[in-house]
C-alpha cells in the first residue's frame, strides 16, 4: 500500500506544474522520461541481455521489462526504435501488481484517473473494457487521457486468466503507460 501512496504523491507533486500540462516528455516514471536514453540507465550489455524484438515484424520499437532498483513500481517497461544507437526512450510504462485483486485494481485505476484530471486541464478521457489479444479469456479495463495533440497516458488494468498465468507467470496488474501520439500511431499502423 505504501508503494500506491507514495505513487499518488509522485503523480499529484509531478502534474502540479502548468508546463506539464504541455509536453509529455515531462512525465516520469521512475525518474525516466520520453527522449532519454535507456544508456543513462543501464549499460548496452545489460540493455542487450533483456531486450525483446517485437514478434510483429512491421513494429520498430523494442522493448525491455525490469524490476530491479524500483522505488514506485513493480515492473518497468520502455520502448525504443530497434534501429537507434542512442537508445531514446520513444514510450514507457510503469507495473504495479494487483494479483487476483481486480477491484482494488480497478478503484486505483480510477483514483490516478481523477487526480491526472484533476491536476491536467483539457485531457479527453477515453474509457474501454474488452478481451486481451493474447488470452482471450482475460480482459482489460483502460482509462486513456488524451493531450490535445495526441499523446496519450494510459491506466489499464489487466486480468489475465489462471492459464495464461501459469502458463506465462503473469500476474494481474496496473500499468500507467505515457505513449506519445509517434508511437501510438506507429502501433495502430503495423496492427492493420
Amino acid at each position: 500500500m505504501k508503494k500506491l501512496s507514495t505513487y499518488l504523491f509522485l503523480i499529484l507533486f509531478s502534474f502540479s506544474a502548468p508546463s506539464f500540462a504541455d509536453d509529455i516528455r515531462d512525465f516520469q516514471i521512475e525518474g525516466i522520461s520520453i527522449g532519454d536514453s535507456l544508456l543513462d540507465y543501464m549499460s548496452e550489455e545489460e540493455i542487450k541481455e533483456i531486450q525483446r524484438k517485437p514478434a510483429n515484424k512491421k513494429i520498430k520499437y523494442w522493448r525491455i521489462s525490469y524490476r530491479k532498483n524500483l522505488k514506485t513500481y513493480d515492473a518497468v517497461q520502455i520502448w525504443w526504435d530497434g534501429k537507434d544507437k542512442n537508445y531514446k526512450i520513444a514510450s514507457l510504462g510503469g507495473i504495479i501488481e494487483f494479483d487476483n485483486d481486480m477491484n482494488n485494481c480497478k478503484k486505483k485505476q480510477n483514483e490516478i484517473t481523477i487526480d491526472i484530471q484533476n491536476s491536467i486541464k483539457n485531457l479527453r478521457l477515453n474509457k474501454q473494457t474488452g478481451q486481451l489479444s493474447q488470452d482471450k479469456d482475460g480482459n482489460f479495463y483502460q482509462s486513456a487521457l488524451i493531450f490535445e495533440n495526441g499523446d496519450i497516458i494510459n491506466i489499464q488494468c489487466y486480468e489475465f486468466s489462471k492459464p495464461y498465468k501459469n502458463k506465462h507467470n503473469y500476474v494481474d496488474n496496473l500499468k500507467v503507460m505515457i505513449v506519445p501520439k509517434k508511437f501510438d500511431d506507429h502501433y495502430q499502423e503495423a496492427y492493420k
